[in-house]
C-alpha cells in the first residue's frame, strides 16, 4: 500500500460566528451527541429538518424541529418517539428516516420514515432485540435504498450489522464484521444520489481504524486503509468532469494520535488501495470531528472542536485550509453537520450549550467560500492570494494572482452553485480577466467559485455576478 504523508499550513481567518440561531432546549446533556449520525438534514427546497434527544417525564424521547425556508420561521418543537440516539437520513425525493436506538437496558434499533417530517410511520424493530445494539448510522443511495449499519454486542463480542431497507421492506439483514472492541461507525452514499456505492469506516477500542467500501451491497467489501485514530469521517462526492489524474472522489479524515486531523484519499476513477495518500493538516488538532459535503477538486468543508472552541474550516482539495467561523465561548459541544441535501455555497450545523441546568440547541448558516474582493487579503500569509475588482461585477472581473511562481503554469477554473465547470483556462502572468460577453455560456446573475491551482497551492474564492 502506498502511503505519502503530506502536511498543509492552515489560514486562519478572523470572522467570529454570530448569525447563530438559538432552536430549541433539552434536558438531556447529550442532545446532539454522536458525531457520525446526522441530526440535521435539508430538503429540496432548502428547509432544514432536525432532531434531538430530550428527556420528558424521566422518558428519552426524541424531538424533532424544522425551518420553513420560504418564511424564514422555525417550528415549535415535537415529539416524533421515545428512543435515544436518532440519526437522519432524506432520500433524493425527500423521504425522511429517523433510525434510533431504544431506551431499554439492551437497545434495539429501531426505524420511522416520512413524506413531511411531521407525520412518521409506525416504529419498525430493525435489530435482534435479546443483543445490546447501539450507534446507527444511515445514508440513501440512487435507487431509494437505505443503507444502516449499527454496533451489535460489546466488549470483546461488537460486530457490525448492516441493513438495507427499500420499498417498506427489509432487503438485507446481516453482519459485515466482528472484531474486539467496535466503538465508531461512520457512512457515506454519493452526495448527488449517483450510484450504490458505501463508503464506510469503523474504529475500535485499541483506536485503530478502517476504511472501507462496497459497491454491490455486500457481495463484495474492500478495505482501503487501515491506520491508528479516533473520530472516523466519510464524505462522497464528485463532479462529472472531474479528471480523476487529480484527485479521488472521496475523503476519509480522523483524529490521528498525535490530536492532528488526518484526510486520505487516493488517485485515479475508483478507490485504488495501492494508490492511497495521507495529509495532515499541520497545526490543526481536535477533540471532535464531523464532515459535511464534498466536491473535488474544489475541497469540503468540516467542522472540529478543541480547547479553544468549535470551527467550521474549508479545506481546498490539495491546497490551503481556511477557518471560516467560529464560537470560541467555551460552551459549544457535539456539532452536527447537513450532509444532504447536497448544497454547492454553504453549510449548516448545529451545536448544543450547557446554560445552568438545561441545554440549548443552536444553529447557522456559513459559506464554504471566501470572499475576494480588492480590498480584502485576509489570508495573506498565503504565498498565492488572489484579489478580484470589482467584486461584485457586472460584465467582467479582474483577477489579482498575487505571489505566483511565474514558471509555474497558473489554472484558472471557474464553477457555477451547481458545480458545473464553465471556465478552465491557463493565465499568463499576474493578472486574468474574466469577460462575460466571451464567454460561451450564459453567465446568469449569483455566485460562483473560482479555483486557482499555481506551484502545487490551490487556492479557491467565491465570485459574485450581479
Amino acid at each position: 500500500m502506498k502511503k505519502i504523508l503530506i502536511c498543509f499550513s492552515i489560514l486562519f481567518l478572523t470572522n467570529i460566528l454570530t448569525a447563530q440561531t438559538f432552536i430549541a432546549t433539552s434536558n438531556h446533556p447529550d442532545a446532539t451527541a454522536n458525531h457520525n449520525q446526522r441530526k440535521i438534514v435539508r430538503d429540496a427546497s432548502d428547509n432544514i429538518y432536525i432532531v434531538y434527544q430530550d428527556i420528558v417525564d424521566e422518558d428519552t424521547v426524541i424531538k424533532g424541529v424544522y425551518l420553513n425556508r420560504e418564511t424564514e420561521e422555525w417550528s415549535e418543537p415535537f415529539v416524533i418517539s421515545i428512543g435515544k440516539n436518532p440519526t437522519l437520513a432524506i432520500s433524493e425525493d425527500c423521504k425522511y428516516f429517523l433510525i434510533y436506538e431504544s431506551s431499554e437496558l439492551i437497545s434495539s434499533i429501531s426505524l420511522r420514515s416520512s413524506t413531511d417530517f411531521i407525520n412518521w410511520s409506525e416504529e419498525i424493530v430493525l435489530s435482534d432485540t435479546d443483543l445490546d445494539s447501539k450507534l446507527p448510522v444511515a445514508d440513501v443511495d440512487y435507487s431509494g435504498s437505505l443503507n444502516i449499519f449499527w454496533i451489535e454486542g460489546s466488549g470483546a463480542n461488537t460486530s457490525v450489522k448492516y441493513l438495507r431497507y427499500e420499498d417498506n421492506t427489509i432487503q438485507q439483514n446481516q453482519t459485515v464484521l466482528t472484531q474486539t472492541g467496535i466503538n465508531d461507525i461512520a457512512i457515506a452514499n454519493h452526495l448527488r444520489y449517483i450510484n450504490q456505492t458505501i463508503l464506510w469506516a469503523v474504529s475500535f477500542d485499541a483506536d485503530s481504524l478502517y476504511f472501507m467500501k462496497t459497491h454491490d451491497y455486500f457481495n463484495n467489501n474492500e478495505i482501503i486503509y487501515k491506520t491508528i485514530g479516533t473520530y472516523p469521517c466519510v464524505t462522497y462526492n464528485y463532479i462529472t468532469t472531474l479528471n480523476y489524474d487529480e484527485t479521488s472522489d472521496y475523503r476519509f479524515i480522523f483524529i490521528g494520535e498525535d490530536q492532528m486531523i488526518y484526510e486520505v484519499w487516493g488517485i485515479g476513477p475508483t478507490i485504488r488501495p495501492d494508490d492511497i495518500y495521507i495529509n495532515c493538516i499541520e497545526e490543526l488538532t481536535a477533540e471532535y470531528l464531523c464532515v459535511d459535503d464534498v466536491l473535488l477538486p474544489l475541497g469540503y468543508s468540516f467542522l472540529f472542536l478543541n480547547n479553544e472552541g468549535l470551527f467550521h474550516a474549508f479545506r481546498v482539495d490539495q491546497g490551503l485550509t481556511f477557518f471560516m467561523d467560529n464560537i470560541q465561548n467555551g460552551l459549544a459541544y457535539n456539532p452536527s453537520i447537513a450532509y444532504k441535501q447536497y448544497r454547492f455555497e454553504v453549510v449548516d450545523f448545529i451545536w448544543t450549550e450547557k446554560e445552568g441546568e438545561i441545554y440549548n440547541i443552536y444553529y447557522t448558516r456559513d459559506d464554504k467560500y471566501i470572499d475576494i474582493y480588492d480590498d480584502v487579503n485576509e489570508y495573506s500569509n498565503s504565498k498565492l492570494k488572489i484579489t478580484a475588482s470589482p467584486n461584485p461585477f457586472s460584465d467582467k472581473v479582474l483577477i489579482d494572482l498575487t505571489g505566483i511562481i511565474t514558471e509555474e503554469k497558473t489554472r484558472i477554473r471557474i464553477y457555477t452553485i451547481k458545480g458545473e465547470l464553465i471556465l478552465d483556462e491557463i493565465a499568463e502572468g499576474r493578472y486574468f480577466t474574466w469577460s462575460v460577453k466571451d464567454s460561451n455560456t450564459n453567465i446568469k446573475s449569483g455566485q460562483y467559485v473560482i479555483l486557482v491551482e499555481n506551484g502545487g497551492i490551490r487556492v479557491a474564492g467565491k465570485l459574485i455576478k450581479q
